[in-house]
């Protein structure tokens, strides 16, 4: 049985150990820097350290949920000794840590596993199929949205807080990555650390997408909407009853007349369409389940996660691109 410790034991630590000691593993030991933390040891009748390093002699894996600044230093370090490596979101901070997080990875035939929980999203896998399938026709844009009032961050900005979650989905539904890049966003609560970002992804075809995210803002919303020549999605994260919807709407096109050339916008009228409307029945269940369930299955088969350190670089490469647009003032950044 995979012997499995967590580094972190915050308000998402404490879900990876609630998870991980009901999955067919054993959950060693957690360690944290707060000692008051102990008490959570003991609830779940596991080893308790301090140091993060003595954890790491006793398990086959860990679960990394420490603040972002930390995530590469100890990832660097359980790879080096041996250990397979789950990482929560964001990444790392830096391309070049990704990169060398993954050549590592490489060289020792090990597990190595970003947190984009949402990949692990029943509805989301739906979609994924959907798009395939073609049912969606081409895709034109896509609008996501990631709003709240709170938790306000004090290490990351809202974009590298947030933004992982929406870059990983939007380049697992398309398939591929952005050509451009543009930023901008405004710090109000708190000098250089950004509460608002509006963050527009350029790529092939012509295909748009546009993340909004923001940890001040009145109510709270998760939607995700893509709009295709056929049809048109939404996911929202909050409907746990039906989270994805398919809507069979758009605009056709009519020629005027049969012998008319199209030359301009006078050779056709628009009609507007409206057919059915679909809520697709999805996997019920809780996605970090999911995820962490695919993180053992992929150690006891040695297979490639669905969020592996390649997914996580491209997101990392996304985030640079995308604070390099954000400092210069929303410049439009290539993606290289």
């Amino acid at each position: 049985m995979i012997k499995i410790g967590i580094i972190g034991t915050g308000y998402w630590g404490k879900h990876h150990i609630r998870i991980f000691s009901k999955l067919p593993c054993q959950l060693v030991g957690i360690a944290d820097i707060d000692k008051t933390k102990e008490s959570l040891a003991r609830e779940y009748n596991i080893k308790f350290f301090t140091d993060f390093n003595k954890l790491l002699n006793t398990v086959d894996a860990i679960s990394i949920v420490t603040p972002p600044s930390t995530h590469f230093d100890i990832a660097k370090k359980a790879l080096t000794v041996g250990k397979h490596v789950f990482i929560e979101k964001p990444f790392v901070l830096k391309r070049k840590e990704a990169l060398e997080l993954e050549s590592l990875r490489k060289a020792k035939n090990l597990i190595l596993m970003v947190g984009h929980i949402f990949l692990y999203h029943p509805a989301i896998i739906e979609l994924k199929k959907i798009i395939e399938k073609g049912d969606l026709g081409q895709i034109y844009y896509i609008i996501s949205q990631r709003l709240n009032l709170g938790i306000v961050r004090h290490d990351v900005n809202s974009l590298w807080n947030f933004a992982p979650h929406d870059l990983s989905i939007i380049i697992y539904l398309l398939g591929k990555m952005p050509k451009e890049v543009e930023c901008i966003g405004q710090s109000y609560l708190q000098n250089n650390l950004e509460d608002i970002i509006f963050l527009t992804l350029k790529f092939s075809n012509k295909i748009l997408a546009h993340i909004i995210l923001s940890w001040l803002h009145p109510s709270k919303i998760r939607e995700l909407t893509i709009v295709g020549s056929k049809k048109m999605a939404v996911f929202n994260d909050l409907n746990t009853n039906t989270p994805l919807t398919v809507y069979d709407k758009g605009i056709d096109r009519q020629r005027l007349g049969k012998d008319t050339q199209w030359k301009n916008f006078t050779d056709f009228k628009m009609k507007t369409r409206y057919g059915e409307i679909i809520t697709p029945q999805v996997k019920s269940g809780e996605p970090l389940e999911f995820e962490l369930e695919h993180f053992l299955n992929c150690i006891k088969t040695l297979s490639q996660p669905r969020s592996d350190g390649e997914n996580g670089l491209k997101v990392i490469t996304i985030l640079e691109a995308a604070t390099k647009s954000l400092k210069e003032g929303g410049k439009i950044i290539d993606i290289k």
